[in-house]
């Protein structure tokens, strides 16, 4: 291909390079050497612009076809080879076009127009899909003082479109939460109050279920999502029931389930070890419990068991109490399954079976292990987090 005789400096990556070195005799520019000042003056401005940029010239409208020029950064974020320098804009922008060509026709007509976080498609093998710029599009006049072009500049506002959206996302799931929270507690006080001996009575019950709803969502609130690790809700909630050493033991994967799981599960599990203590396995130095959970292949169904022992014989209630709602019904509604109580010679036993957990990878198994009277509650800081269900 025979070298023209157009002047930019040497600067720039091989758009720019192609640009100078190509032969445009063949094309809507015609030969490079004919180029008038203006547009040669703007190829090497958009050449050195460190920002993406593209060129529409269409010197003398009438029957002309336009033909389109792009820097190094345009190429670079939308994946444009140098082949596609020349090319009408209809080509270049594709589907894109459509919203390219209002801020073209507002600029051919003399006024420089700009869209704020334009979603535009980008064809890099790296990330190829949609990106968002702010695009700014000015006339570009000829020797006479005629609009023949255009000069367009894309500012890249992704990562800011993107945290915005994100932001309000977060937004919208803490109005939710909120609300959640509003109703578990306004439950939990009423339940609380109702059927109470006492004003300590109704304290103590008020206090310790409202420390373990505070614990849950500290769970939720640590990175922001709306899952937490079955395997950390379970220590959370039966770290402070602890008595003796080896008393408490569970074991089972690390698994995430939901937010109105993590809520009802540590709710639930905070009412049986309160009654253990009062009234189980808890309540005696021999008691002992066992908590154990597992994913059932190839469904993924969670089998959850709690297991007393050592401690003196239970019978059921005879009120159904809140503790039971939260047992029974909230913990087997918020799971998609069903909670069996059995309150055997050896102490009580409670099987929670929920429904599948899809989309999930395959957990993997954690050791069994003891709450023991000197270890310490884990650091919500420290937990490792899981996906979201």
């Amino acid at each position: 291909m025979t070298q023209t005789t157009i002047i930019f400096t040497e600067t720039g990556g091989p758009v720019a390079q192609a640009i100078r070195n190509r032969n445009w005799s063949r094309s809507a520019l015609g030969p490079a050497e004919n180029w008038p000042e203006p547009l040669r003056q703007a190829v090497q401005m958009m050449i050195d612009a460190p920002l993406p940029q593209f060129l529409t010239w269409q010197e003398g409208a009438a029957g002309k076809e336009a033909a389109v020029l792009f820097n190094d950064a345009f190429s670079t974020s939308f994946g444009h080879e140098a082949q596609m320098l020349g090319q009408t804009p209809e080509r270049l922008w594709g589907a894109d076009w459509g919203t390219v060509a209002q801020l073209t026709r507002g600029a051919l007509d003399g006024r420089a127009a700009q869209l704020e976080d334009a979603a535009l498609h980008v064809r890099r093998s790296d990330a190829p899909g949609i990106a968002f710029f702010t695009v700014a599009v000015s006339p570009l006049r000829g020797t006479a003082g005629r609009i023949d072009g255009t000069v367009g500049t894309l500012v890249p506002t992704t990562v800011r479109v993107t945290a915005e959206q994100q932001a309000r996302l977060r937004n919208r799931e803490l109005l939710h939460r909120i609300k959640n929270i509003f109703a578990i507690v306004t439950v939990i006080v009423q339940q609380s109050c109702r059927g109470a001996a006492t004003v300590e009575a109704v304290r103590d019950q008020l206090s310790r279920r409202l420390r373990t709803l505070d614990q849950a969502q500290r769970l939720l609130m640590l990175e922001d999502i709306e899952s937490a690790c079955i395997h950390d809700v379970v220590h959370q909630s039966l770290a402070p029931f602890r008595q003796g050493r080896n008393r408490i033991t569970l074991s089972g994967p690390r698994h995430p389930i939901g937010g109105r799981q993590v809520l009802a599960l540590a709710l639930a599990l905070n009412e049986l070890a309160a009654n253990a203590t009062k009234y189980g396995a808890l309540s005696r130095e021999s008691g002992r419990i066992d908590l154990r959970w597992r994913l059932d292949s190839p469904a993924q169904h969670l089998r959850l068991v709690w297991r007393e022992s050592g401690g003196p014989p239970v019978a059921p209630p005879a009120e159904q109490g809140f503790g039971s709602f939260l047992i029974r019904q909230s913990l087997a509604a918020e799971f998609g399954g069903t909670v069996e109580l059995a309150f055997l010679p050896d102490g009580l036993r409670c099987e929670l079976r929920a429904g599948a957990f899809p989309g999930h990878r395959s957990a993997e198994p954690a050791p069994a292990a003891d709450i023991r009277p000197d270890a310490q509650p884990p650091d919500p800081q420290s937990l490792r987090r899981t996906g979201a269900t």
